[in-house]
């Protein structure tokens, strides 16, 4: 059973956002990307190498 079309759509765009917003605010080259699916729910994690909380 996959995503249905508007949730991959929406996972696509959250990817995108969360991924740029790591890349242009902290300037890192690399970074950890997480997607867990599970019936009913998604999450998708994007962790970035600083040790400060974000502003």
């Amino acid at each position: 059973m996959g995503l249905g079309p508007t949730v991959a759509e929406h996972a696509i765009l959250l990817v995108s956002e969360l991924v740029g917003n790591a890349v242009r605010h902290t300037g890192a080259r690399v970074f950890a990307l997480r997607l867990q699916r599970r019936r009913g729910w998604i999450r998708i994690e994007v962790r970035d190498p600083r040790a400060d909380c974000p502003v």
